[in-house]
């Protein structure tokens, strides 16, 4: 009995399929592959910007207590031009590293400054950064942080006043009474690929726990 027909070519057909569809398969693991490398690479520079605003933070805390302990604030060590008013600007540059910008009719005495005025995305409205560093980064947009602070006195349960004005009971120190005066510090960070992350902290500074060792004015 002879066979009809002709498979001459079939094998080479199937062959072909199959490689059509392992070459699909290539490209999905690929395209899934870029995909995940670009999630993890957006999420590791995210996170670093933020990192480095808590750091902001925590600079200026240390700027504030370092800035309180120079009664009239630090030193000029040099001018700049405003970039928003093209005056000349007299600015203090802490490390060669650290730029702070004076404000209101205070200078360079920060500790002077009101709570920085913010908008409900967490965007300071209320002008400026006090501090920007690093230098070498201030109006590149990228890897750069800016902070502002600011704050405001009160007294604390047990203060010279209250116990003045008949709060006698009340005990009077650091820990229960005394003034204080509390601060605000928000910080962005300006990172790589237009990630941006702000932090806020509040920050307790006792009246009368200065040293006064004023370490960047002349």
């Amino acid at each position: 009995m002879k066979t009809m027909g002709n498979n001459d070519g079939f094998v080479l057909v199937v062959t072909l399929l199959v490689l059509v569809v392992l070459s699909i398969i290539g490209i999905s693991a690929t395209n899934t592959s870029f995909l995940e490398n670009t999630i993890a690479e957006n999420d590791r520079v995210q996170r670093k910007a933020l990192y480095q605003a808590e750091a902001g933070t925590t600079l200026g805390t240390n700027i504030i207590e370092e800035n309180i302990n120079c009664p009239v604030g630090f030193d000029s060590t040099g001018n700049v031009v405003d970039t928003y008013t093209g005056n000349s600007l007299a600015v203090a540059d802490l490390e060669g590293v650290i730029r702070v910008y004076p404000r209101g009719t205070k200078g360079l005495a920060l500790y002077y400054k009101d709570y920085p005025v913010m908008d409900t995305s967490c965007q300071v409205t209320s002008g400026d950064p006090d501090i920007d560093y690093p230098i070498a980064n201030i109006g590149t947009g990228s890897q750069e942080t800016s902070i502002w602070v600011g704050g405001g006195s009160k007294m604390l349960p047990g203060g010279s006043l209250q116990m003045a004005a008949g709060y006698e009971g009340k005990g009077k120190g650091a820990a229960g009474g005394g003034t204080q005066r509390d601060y605000e510090i928000v910080a962005r960070q300006q990172g790589l690929n237009n990630a941006e992350s702000t932090v806020i902290l509040g920050w307790r500074h006792i009246i009368g726990s200065e040293t006064y060792e004023c370490r960047y004015e002349l």
